[in-house]
């Protein structure tokens, strides 16, 4: 008889030191932080987007396509992100290329813009730019 009373005082005191903690706790986490002198400064920042062609430099020339760069746009994602063109072999139109920004089309043509305007490749010999007819 006596070890019943014996773990029901401790199994009550258990309960009440628990108890006394998160009273505790709630008590001082509804408390004002003793520590106010937190700044936080934010600077300007000034983003420019070139999304469209007509914020080319001034400088900038477009290539003319010529008879080795042989595929055509077939198809384009355009937007602020993950924009993707899918080119067609002239040649040989059972082949197909999705390709995205930064992407090298057999390790000679990488694609360094795509609007709804023109896709530019980038080539040893200069910027290549096919018109984007799919989005007229």
């Amino acid at each position: 008889m006596n070890y019943l009373f014996l773990i029901k005082q401790i199994v009550f005191i258990s309960l009440g030191l628990v108890l006394l903690y998160f009273i505790v706790n709630l008590i001082s986490a509804t408390e004002s932080p003793k520590n106010n002198n937190i700044q936080i400064s934010i600077k300007d920042i000034d983003i420019k987007s070139s999304n469209s062609i007509n914020d080319a430099p001034k400088d900038f020339k477009f290539k003319n396509v010529n008879n080795a760069f042989a595929y055509k746009v077939v198809g384009a994602r355009i937007g602020q992100s993950n924009q993707s063109v899918i080119v067609q072999d002239k040649k040989n139109k059972n082949k197909t290329y999705v390709l995205y920004v930064g992407d090298k089309l057999n390790n000679v043509y990488e694609v360094i813009e795509i609007n709804e305007t023109y896709v530019t490749f980038k080539s040893p010999e200069g910027n290549i730019s096919i018109k984007n007819e799919i989005h007229k």
